[in-house]
């Protein structure tokens, strides 16, 4: 598959958890910038997929952590306790 500066991808060894952007291809490398997370990878080309529109959208991912709350409430013994905002900060 061929892929260029700033596809869309996720990276199949960590299941396509994370949507990634490219932001560089050296030596059959890519290397990749969070979509959603403030996360910095790189990972082999070989191992990516294309993310198709749905992936891309906050809805998608809001829906993702959603659904990791409601298992945690259900499996433990504790309530959810939201974490507070230490830092604000995002690229220019």
């Amino acid at each position: 598959m061929e892929f260029k500066i700033g596809d869309y991808v996720t990276r199949e060894s960590y299941n396509n958890d994370v949507v990634f952007i490219i932001t560089d291809i050296i030596d059959n490398v890519a290397l990749l910038k969070g979509f959603n997370v403030r996360l910095i990878a790189n990972a082999p080309l070989d191992d990516l997929n294309l993310c198709d529109e749905d992936m891309r959208k906050d809805e998608f991912m809001e829906e993702l952590v959603n659904e990791s709350l409601l298992d945690r409430s259900e499996t433990e013994d504790f309530f959810y306790l939201p974490p507070k905002l230490l830092q604000l900060d995002g690229d220019p």
